[in-house]
């Protein structure tokens, strides 16, 4: 087994003990985080419009980008030479990096989305429709190609092949130069064939490399746990118990599509069961606000979501008495501020009428206005959600909060736009 080379340290300081949620502090080379952490995507090295200093002053504590963007653009060597990704970005606290997962189940056509509003299901595509999706699916299965050893992909941007192993990958993050970044796996579309690639040997295998490739001891390296509610066999668990056992500083959830709580919440449970309690557990992706009272019961340390600034791209605000569409004409002439309970920049200055205003006249302010309130939401909701795993009343703030968000017909929480 490879020795570990930790950057990082993780406490657990408090565990609700109704549910097992914990908070804790994790330690980076770039800061301190407290968690439960609401880490801010920034895919691109930017948060939704907004400076790194104006993000930081909403609460963030972290920020996560996306190696496959950087990669692409402008380059790791070039990110590299320019200093890596804190002097490039501006952004001085602790930085995760994915492995490039989701950008690659998007080229290979694997990806589940959602779409719509809240509460208004997506309508049913025509035999038409299913075609022409059924032919892009094919087309896009072509871009993505996963083999023993490594990934073969074509860029987005121009069509170049690029090929990554666990080796290259992590060369790849080291010039990056982030706090913490999570192995390569093979959780990518398989080639044409609409299923998934997740071998759990190979995903031990590759887990193996990227421990025996590491370099630099000052970045955290987390491994990247498959949670599948569709093929948890005997095997994939056999996998996590091997994963579990390898040195790394932490570990990364993630599982089929945007949402992994949407329909894999007990598989979840089961796999975070196996993995070691005195390491982080991050998750990389949430919807609406009862996904984070399901990841906090199921033991989640850190996540990233852009549920936030994606439902701010539509004009929903999410508030203390629910999500607000402020698109609607109904608050034309409303001057009150969007939430009366918060203490935002844009609910402490603007009215909804204004902000109705701006989206009509589709004015670029609006998704700003809309992203910094929807932010300050989520950190603080995050803040909230680690008091009272302290104080164990966990429980207690997840009915006050949920009671604005109804259960949908299915039993969970409405759906919000994604």
């Amino acid at each position: 087994m490879a020795e570990s080379r930790s950057a990082i340290s993780f406490t657990v300081l408090a565990t609700d003990p109704a549910s097992g949620a914990r908070a804790g502090r994790l330690e980076t080379p770039h800061g301190a985080m407290e968690t439960p952490a609401f880490v801010v995507p920034a895919g691109q090295g930017v948060v939704a419009s907004l400076q790194p200093d104006e993000v930081a002053g909403l609460g963030a504590q972290a920020t996560a980008v996306s190696l496959y963007q950087f990669v692409m653009r402008p380059g790791a060597d070039q990110l590299s030479a320019l200093g890596g990704l804190h002097t490039f970005s501006g952004w001085s606290g602790p930085i995760f990096v994915d492995n490039g997962g989701y950008q690659l189940a998007r080229l290979g056509g694997d990806l589940e989305r959602y779409d719509g509003l809240l509460v208004r299901p997506r309508p049913a595509p025509d035999q038409y429709a299913q075609r022409r999706a059924q032919e892009r699916a094919a087309a896009q299965g072509r871009i993505v190609k996963v083999d023993d050893d490594g990934v073969t992909f074509r860029s987005h941007l121009d069509g170049s092949t690029h090929r990554w192993t666990p080796e290259t990958f992590v060369q790849l993050q080291e010039q990056c130069g982030a706090d913490l970044f999570v192995a390569l796996s093979d959780e990518f579309a398989a080639a044409g064939s609409g299923r998934r690639a997740v071998s759990p040997a190979r995903a031990v295998r590759w887990a193996e490399r990227t421990l025996a490739a590491r370099q630099r001891t000052g970045q955290g390296l987390y491994a990247s746990v498959a949670v599948s509610g569709r093929a948890r066999g005997e095997a994939h668990c056999e996998a996590v118990v091997e994963l579990a056992e390898l040195p790394f500083d932490g570990f990364a959830l993630s599982g089929p599509g945007a949402d992994i709580l949407a329909a894999t919440e007990t598989a979840l449970r089961d796999t975070i069961a196996a993995l070691p309690s005195d390491r982080p557990r991050h998750l990389t992706a949430l919807g609406d606000p009862s996904d984070l009272f399901a990841a906090a019961r199921a033991g989640i340390d850190t996540f990233e979501s852009a549920a936030p600034t994606r439902y701010a791209a539509h004009g929903l605000l999410l508030t203390a008495a629910g999500p607000l569409d402020i698109k609607r004409v109904v608050y034309r002439e409303d001057d009150g501020p969007p939430d009366p309970t918060c203490v935002c920049p844009t609910c402490t200055t603007f009215t909804r009428a204004y902000l109705r205003h701006l989206f009509a006249a589709e004015e670029l302010l609006a998704y700003t206005l809309a992203a910094t309130h929807n932010l300050a939401f989520f950190l603080g909701l995050t803040a909230r959600v680690r008091a009272a795993i302290i104080d164990g009343v966990l429980d207690r703030l997840e009915a006050e909060v949920l009671a604005a968000y109804p259960p949908s017909r299915r039993g969970r929480p409405a759906r919000l736009p994604g």
